[in-house]
């Protein structure tokens, strides 16, 4: 099935050829379900923490960061094309507008966007309207400016650069919004706070640039000092594309595409992260400052928590390193 040449471009990618036909099977017969015994439920599976508790827990969090490294991990690969969907069959279509509903249903609210206002500048530039493109209904050439290079690229650039959430000091994109947050729960003992990113290979060089912009801004505003690292999904955990027929799928050039795998890849990410917390939140799962406060107590007291486990645990292996034959309870 595989030539000296897809073998090699195996082994570069570090990926072996038993884990590739192990894919293909996979397509092949389905993948198998998980084994559930119930769902999770308070006080089985699920801790329920009264206002009491998550209180306590918060003042541990904050009375136990000395010596402890905070880490903010987030992954910000997701390519905004699937948001946009619609808008790309309407930009493609725009003579049959009834086929997409949504996408018409969305422009009529087109002010209400985040966007909006770098979205009038780049028609502007070219001496038209948005407001009259949106009056002639010239979808066609109002989404160009929307999705491609003639005006914002958010149908190239990923979530995480997309102007999201608007305030009276200017419109943010999510890995601003994760900068604000780190700065709230996520700063250590020493005033950094430091975050991980994992990125695209194309789009690490726009997160590099928004970060020597934005950085600087939120560190006055929030007394904090940013560390800011990157990776990259590995190549090794990319999964093997197939056609209709469960064969591995070829380019023009006859090598196999591949596509990356899901967030469950990124546990290799994870695991080259050196820190004693780490908190975890996908990159387009934020909100506006003013419900950002709930997100703050419960990562706090959540971290409490982790903590106070992790206390226990090192108390038994102190107990168990002192007395060689412990007594099992039962």
């Amino acid at each position: 099935m595989f030539s000296e040449s897809d073998l090699s471009f195996f082994a570069q990618k570090g990926i072996t050829e038993s884990t590739v036909e192990e894919q293909i099977e996979y397509f092949k017969k389905g993948f198998p379900f998980l084994n559930l015994t119930k769902a999770a439920s308070v006080n089985d599976g699920i801790i329920n923490m009264s206002a009491d508790t998550v209180s306590a827990n918060i003042q541990y969090f904050q009375t136990h960061l000395t010596g402890n490294t905070i880490v903010k991990f987030v992954p910000a690969s997701g390519a905004a094309s699937r948001m946009f969907k619609d808008f790309f069959g309407l930009m493609n279509d725009a003579n049959n507008p009834e086929k997409y509903p949504q996408a018409i249903h969305a422009l009529a609210q087109l002010d209400q966007f985040a966007f909006y206002t770098e979205l009038n500048k780049a028609v502007e530039k070219d001496g038209l309207k948005l407001s009259e493109l949106l009056e002639s209904k010239d979808y066609s050439r109002l989404l160009a400016y929307m999705l491609t290079e003639q005006g914002l690229n958010y149908g190239f650039l990923p979530k995480g650069l997309l102007l999201f959430h608007d305030y009276k000091q200017g419109p943010r994109v999510p890995m601003e919004e994760h900068l604000v947050e780190a700065a709230h729960y996520g700063k250590g003992s020493d005033g950094v706070a430091r975050l991980h990113f994992t990125v695209s290979p194309q789009h690490r060089s726009y997160f590099s640039q928004l970060e020597q912009r934005a950085t600087p801004i939120y560190q006055q505003l929030f007394n904090v000092r940013y560390d800011v690292s990157y990776s990259e999904q590995k190549p090794a955990t990319d999964t093997v594309a197939v056609d209709l027929e469960n064969r591995p799928f070829r380019n023009d050039d006859d090598s196999i595409l591949f596509r990356p795998g899901g967030h469950g890849a990124l546990l290799e990410n994870l695991n080259d992260i050196s820190g004693d917390i780490i908190f975890i939140k996908n990159i387009d799962n934020v909100v506006p400052d003013h419900l950002k406060e709930e997100t703050y107590q419960y990562k706090q007291a959540l971290a409490g928590l982790l903590l106070q486990v992790r206390a226990n645990i090192f108390q038994f292996l102190n107990d168990l390193e002192n007395d060689p034959n412990p007594q099992v309870l039962s």
